[in-house]
């Protein structure tokens, strides 16, 4: 959910927080409080299932799964009963219209009343799983075979001479210089990989292997324009040889990272299959249901509203349509 410089992520429902302590310093670590609440389907919630969410400028929270949902404090209003569609991600741009892509049927923008789609017969890339908004207000659109961007008028292509062919992007990233990363799978390579792109040549890594399907990978870029991607074994701050891979033995509560967030104070949030982490520059902090008030430990997706509130997609293998959202009160 999601929001440039050396490997400034273009990706998800990004918020960038606001330059943060200088490199190095810890920030304080935030608690949850002592209670969370917890909204589903009988407390008015439209639908249970959170896969993305995002903050606008109001200080209203999106949430998308199954269905696109406002809440502005008080009430819930759905905004897509006739999606129909399962969201993969959301983003909101300069204007707080909102952008969704829905893998099954294409890109949509919802400007609070209308909503207009583009599918592959407009030029969006087949499968659209990643979106997200660059510097210059053009919509970024990961999917299968390539990208696709549009700059407020048409879509084209990118690159235009192809390059991506075959894979399936997952996850985007730029700089200041114009060069780019995409997160893959490469069927050709036997695994997934990030590639860099500086609009000449190619820099792919070495292959890896996922442990599970993931739509997206969710990547973010702190106050320092440190690059942060979440995993299936962890979450990965940096790239190439200044690259370091947090895990469960650091302090995550679990290797598989579903989201990632960035706060005021520059610290790192991520939505774990074992419960919340929060980094303050030189340790995790691990909040699950045994130490906070969190109810359950998957969590899909998280996102901080502009009174310090954490918001959290809760979810569980087990019960597919999700468990509802839940806010939590993290102070510093």
């Amino acid at each position: 959910m999601a929001r440039f410089a050396p490997l400034v992520v273009l990706i998800t429902t990004l918020i960038i927080g606001c330059a943060g302590p200088p490199s190095g310093a810890v920030r304080p670590t935030p608690y949850l409080g002592d209670t969370c609440t917890i909204y589903t389907e009988e407390m008015g919630l439209p639908r249970n299932l959170v896969h993305d969410i995002a903050v606008d400028s109001k200080g209203n929270v999106w949430l998308a799964g199954r269905s696109l949902t406002l809440f502005d404090g008080t009430n819930w209003t759905p905004c897509g009963e006739d999606l129909d569609t399962l969201i993969g991600q959301i983003v909101l741009d300069s204007g707080d219209n909102l952008w969704l892509v829905a893998p099954y049927k294409g890109v949509a923008k919802f400007d609070g009343e209308n909503r207009t789609w583009f599918d592959q017969d407009d030029g969006v890339v087949m499968s659209p799983g990643t979106i997200t908004i660059d510097s210059q207000g053009q919509i970024w659109v990961g999917g299968q075979g390539g990208i696709s961007i549009y700059d407020g008028e048409s879509w084209r292509p990118y690159p235009e001479e192809g390059g991506l062919e075959g894979m399936m992007v997952r996850g985007i990233a730029g700089d200041t210089k114009g060069d780019h990363w995409f997160a893959v799978n490469d069927p050709s390579a036997g695994g997934s990989r990030i590639i860099g792109y500086d609009g000449e040549d190619w820099a792919p890594s070495d292959p890896f292997q996922t442990h599970r399907f993931v739509m997206a990978w969710p990547m973010v870029v702190d106050e320092k324009e440190t690059l942060w991607t979440g995993m299936t074994w962890g979450v990965v701050r940096g790239v190439g040889k200044s690259q370091r891979i947090y895990t469960e033995e650091d302090g995550l509560p679990s290797n598989q990272v579903n989201d990632i967030w960035i706060d005021e104070e520059g610290r790192v949030w991520v939505a774990t299959a074992g419960g919340v982490a929060v980094f303050d520059g030189q340790k995790w902090t691990a909040f699950t249901s045994r130490n906070s008030p969190l109810p359950i430990d998957y969590i899909y997706a998280l996102a901080v509203d502009k009174d310090g509130n954490l918001w959290l997609g809760l979810g569980d293998p087990r019960a597919p349509e999700g468990q509802g959202v839940a806010k939590c009160f993290h102070k510093p």
